[in-house]
């Protein structure tokens, strides 16, 4: 059995991890540690752990293998130094830090201690944004011109934040306020479906209410991708409905979700007319979900773009491996990036479970089924729509304990 400790419980999100946390049999919550001694115990009592008021206990104790950290974001950076100079796997709220400068120093201790690393964009397991992010991979809308999503809630006017939640209405103690919190999603998924870099930005935020005085409560940005697509993202804590959440335009397809249903409309995909909601999804719960499976210890990475066989595999270049917010960092880089522009591509296809299997490459060097001579081997603890870093030179077969991704 796994046993973790629960490192600052101020965020909103803590009651929902707890609950998993209990729900899970192979996990043990040892410590709960908070600034707030209270607070702390509240906690601790629902998942019978022991409250320490030190957290260098936690730090200290060789049994941890983990910590999850939802404490306030300018508490984020010292709670993290310290449980990456202690080697311990870590997941961190978002977003994880109050600034670029401090979420880099971060970045860069969690790279050097090589521990597994997870924050909080669990929109990527969205079956909906799985199935958005396997067409535009494989060009099924063309040329996307326009890509939309949104993140809103009535937060604000529901007075979520008076009391117990207050922090984060405080962009000194948030580092953000109610457009970032919630963009902040939103420009993940956007990164990470179109696999862009981005070449310029602007954003407008707005107060409405004042509930919480000068905190911005809406806003609205634009980012122009290398390719020419233009993306657009609303964020907001006034919505007091947000039915239609993504939009995606291209020249030979479109896509919007709508009251959680998809719209799908492509000649490439038999059946998406649009007219009737498309059902066909990725199923998340068949995926490996553990962090194992999402991160491991070394600089070369592998991206799976695809959620059914065949599965594509893409290794980017090691300089853009890690990123602050989620996606591509690198302390030698001066700034973030989503990934490299140029990547070896292979496709492969899994027959059974366990199975190793043979990688096909597919970038312009070969033909589609010519294999690769590999130059040594690699290991995969699995498949998931997430950088994946690997301790091993890219190779010509992939070890992959779970083909049912």
């Amino acid at each position: 059995m796994l046993e973790v400790a629960l490192v600052g419980v101020a965020h909103i999100h803590t009651p929902g991890f707890v609950k998993r946390l209990q729900a899970r049999e192979d996990v043990c919550v040892k410590y709960v540690w908070d600034h707030d001694a209270a607070r702390a115990a509240r906690q601790a009592e629902v998942l019978g752990a022991r409250v320490v008021r030190d957290v260098s206990e936690i730090w200290c104790d060789p049994g941890i293998t983990g910590a999850i950290i939802c404490s306030e974001t300018d508490r984020h950076e010292a709670l993290v130094l310290g449980a990456a100079a202690a080697h311990k796997n870590l997941f961190a709220e978002k977003p994880l830090g109050l600034d670029a400068e401090d979420a880099y120093r971060m970045a860069y201790a969690i790279s050097k201690a090589g521990v597994l690393f997870q924050t909080g964009y669990f929109q990527r397991g969205n079956p909906l944004h799985l199935f958005l992010r396997e067409q535009i991979a494989q060009g099924h809308f063309g040329k996307i011109t326009r890509i939309r999503h949104t993140n809103c809630h009535a937060g604000s006017l529901k007075g979520w934040f008076d009391t117990e939640w207050r922090w984060m209405a405080d962009p000194l103690q948030a580092g953000v306020g109610g457009f970032s919190d919630l963009g902040t999603h939103s420009l993940d998924i956007l990164l990470w479906l179109m696999g862009e870099e981005v070449e310029s930005v602007t954003a407008s935020l707005g107060v409405a209410t004042a509930r919480y005085g000068g905190c911005d409560e809406y806003g609205e940005g634009m980012l122009r991708l290398e390719s020419g697509a233009i993306a657009s993202l609303a964020a907001g804590c006034v919505d007091v409905a947000h039915p239609v959440n993504v939009i995606v335009n291209g020249t030979e397809g479109h896509a919007y979700v709508a009251n959680g249903q998809l719209y799908c409309q492509s000649s490439h995909v038999a059946g998406a007319d649009g007219k009737e909601p498309w059902t066909d999804l990725p199923n998340p719960g068949r995926m490996r979900s553990s962090s194992i499976s999402m991160l491991c210890t070394a600089r070369t990475r592998l991206w799976c773009t695809s959620t059914r066989p065949p599965y594509e595999v893409r290794l980017w270049k090691p300089s853009t491996w890690l990123r602050a917010a989620g996606s591509g960092y690198h302390p030698g880089n001066p700034a973030p990036r989503v990934m490299a522009a140029a990547s070896t591509s292979w496709l492969i296809s899994p027959s059974q479970t366990g199975a190793t299997v043979p990688v096909k490459r597919t970038d312009q060097s070969a033909a589609t089924s010519t294999s690769i001579e590999p130059p040594g081997m690699t290991t995969v603890t699995g498949l998931w729509q997430r950088p994946v870093r690997m301790a091993a030179p890219a190779a010509a077969q992939l070890d992959v304990p779970d083909a049912r991704v």
